[in-house]
């Protein structure tokens, strides 16, 4: 089967696994093999975006946009008197919060840490907007989004890796002797791929540093 598309992919999946009961834990798999290959391989061309958003009153934490990869700052814009999200450790922003709970007051938005696809945010900000500058990545395919860079350019990578995160899953380890090669020589095609993309095709030369008035 050809799979052009995300519910192609999924379905091709399904037929290698030769199980037609995983449509929900496939959509794992693929999400899995996603962060994994983009963890291992830097993609030409990462975008630099802002993102504008608002928290919830009561809830410590805001929804990351769905192509980020790697953040640089956030601004809130609705506050001038909060300054710019330092990202911290987990531990200091524990810290602020119970300062917060205590009772605590004047106490700044001042630390925050990355977790699965959220910022938590210590204290618990309120009601603000924001712009989030950060750098974009490849989507994760879903519902509402059929296609990516991973699946157009290198399906065979993304197909063997998905495969490769179903074993743990359906207690099979033994597939990954035949999975987990193929992966890891598709990963590899791909992370030459992408350094050639973005270097040329050209031999590598030495240049002298050229210092610049």
């Amino acid at each position: 089967m050809s799979f052009v598309d995300y519910d192609n992919l999924c379905a091709t999946i399904g037929d290698w696994l030769a199980r037609d009961d995983l449509t929900a834990q496939i959509k794992d798999f693929v999400w899995l093999a996603e962060c994994d290959i983009q963890r291992k391989v830097r993609f030409r061309d990462p975008q630099d975006k802002i993102f504008q958003g608002s928290t919830v009153d009561g809830q410590e934490w805001l929804s990351l946009p769905g192509d980020y990869a790697e953040g640089g700052l956030l601004r809130w814009t609705s506050d001038d008197n909060q300054p710019i999200l330092e990202v911290g450790s987990i531990d200091v922003v524990d810290t602020l919060q119970r300062d917060r709970n205590r009772g605590f007051t004047g106490t700044r938005l001042r630390a925050g840490f990355l977790w699965g696809d959220r910022l938590y945010i210590g204290p618990s900000p309120g009601d603000l907007t924001f712009d989030l500058f950060y750098k974009s990545g490849v989507q994760h395919m879903g519902q509402d989004i059929s296609t990516n860079l991973i699946l157009q350019e290198y399906p065979d990578c993304l197909l063997y890796g998905a495969l490769g995160t179903s074993a743990p899953f359906l207690g099979a380890d033994e597939r990954l002797a035949t999975w987990g090669p193929l992966y890891e020589r598709a990963l590899e095609e791909t992370q030459m791929a992408e350094w050639r993309a973005r270097t040329g095709h050209g031999t590598l030369r030495m240049r002298p540093d050229v210092k610049v008035f």
